[in-house]
């Protein structure tokens, strides 16, 4: 529902735990089922993201296919605050900048 006033969005990690954290004005979905397509979208978001930092990439199932989004630097083009600060400080933990870069 991308684009509607029903959107959501979750944040997970590569284990599919939801890390609970919201964005303003973006709701949380009530399903926390990973999609049979998983493995695949994780397959394909390692190549699609290889010597990437940092990357989000974006996917989209419709009628069990998976289809490719797009590849995202900065979320909300870096302006969509976190309603918890920690969440932020969170995400950039996961982001490791080699020293020789």
């Amino acid at each position: 529902d991308r684009g509607l006033d029903s959107h959501t969005q979750d944040f997970y990690d590569c284990n599919w735990n939801n890390l609970h954290i919201r964005q303003t004005g973006v709701e949380l979905s009530s399903g926390d089922e990973p999609p049979k397509q998983l493995e695949e979208m994780m397959r394909l978001s390692r190549i699609l993201s290889e010597g990437m930092i940092h990357i989000r990439v974006d996917w989209y199932i419709i009628q069990d296919r998976l289809y490719f989004g797009e590849l995202t630097f900065f979320d909300g083009a870096g302006f969509t605050n976190f309603i918890d600060k920690k969440d932020d400080l969170l995400l950039g933990s996961y982001i490791h900048i080699p020293k020789n870069r």
